[in-house]
């Protein structure tokens, strides 16, 4: 295995916050923006996709078999009747913040063999899943389930067995090997905002853990991650929002002062601005389709 193949299997993680296999009410949500790759597979009546680009709007449907993929970050909503749905959202990572699959350009349609076995994937995680854990659990219900090691491994087997087949979906994107070195020059820089995303960091600090001058780094850190380094910081804290949101009943105040945002309103208005919902909103959403899911 070469140095640049051990570096990224080492930093490559994955996070699941929403996995259901069930009959769908009809749902139709306003525009909104999520931190993780959402896939849904219909096999019977059509569930539409609009994604927003650029000011222009586009409508994918999926029908009969087929599956919608809307990549972390996109502004989308979704427009469907009762249908049986396979879904998924799911966030495969690099160095704890980088997208995995912003390395690819992902499409928004999948048919026939290819939606087919992201359908059994699916399938396979919700079962696995099942056996070790369900969403929002209590930290002492949590607490109390047996340990079981296998379904952990094979959790993992299947997520990136996902990734694979994502992978072998999607055409690279230029420039990705360059890229990966440059995230990795960022490393210590992007581990010193996961430790502290909460607290007020300088470019000078940043630039300083990378042996870098501020210019250089920021020059470097605008190339490579497409923001800057303090956009990247808020984007993070509300990326972290959405996970706290979606997976504990820690108020919205609370989680605004934990990820050091000056106050609700403020941590409000960035999170609308970023997602297309308010942090409440975002929440009972997430909830009323994990409830949805338990119904079944």
């Amino acid at each position: 295995m070469s140095n640049l193949q051990s570096l990224v299997s080492a930093a490559l993680d994955y996070r699941i916050t929403w996995c259901e296999h069930h009959r769908a009410e009809p749902y139709r949500c306003d525009w909104r923006v999520d931190p993780c790759l959402v896939i849904i597979y219909t096999p019977d009546n059509p569930y539409r996709l609009f994604v927003q680009n650029q000011g222009e709007i586009r409508c994918v449907e999926a029908r009969d078999g087929q599956a919608l993929l809307v990549p972390a970050g996109t502004l989308h909503r979704f427009d469907a009747p009762s249908c049986d749905i396979r879904g998924i959202n799911i966030q495969f990572s690099l160095f704890g913040s980088i997208d995995a699959l912003s390395f690819y350009r992902v499409p928004t349609l999948a048919t026939g063999a290819d939606a087919h076995a992201l359908k059994h994937s699916i399938e396979q995680l919700v079962a696995v899943i099942g056996r070790r854990s369900s969403f929002n659990t209590s930290d002492n219900e949590t607490s109390q389930k047996k340990l079981d090691i296998g379904a952990i491994a094979q959790e993992r087997q299947l997520a990136f067995s996902l990734l694979s087949q994502l992978i072998g979906l999607s055409a690279p994107l230029p420039l990705g090997r360059q890229r990966i070195l440059l995230i990795q020059k960022l490393r210590p820089a992007l581990h010193l905002i996961e430790q502290q995303l909460h607290t007020k960091l300088t470019i000078e600090q940043l630039a300083q853990e990378c042996s870098l001058s501020t210019h250089r780094f920021s020059t470097v850190f605008k190339q490579t991650l497409g923001d800057s380094p303090h956009q990247f910081i808020i984007k993070r804290r509300l990326t972290q929002a959405m996970s706290l949101l979606a997976n504990n009943t820690t108020s919205v105040t609370k989680i605004a002062e934990q990820l050091g945002f000056h106050d609700q309103p403020h941590f409000t208005k960035l999170f609308k601005k970023h997602s297309g919902l308010s942090p409440v909103v975002y929440r009972q959403d997430i909830q009323r389709r994990v409830m949805e899911g338990h119904k079944k």
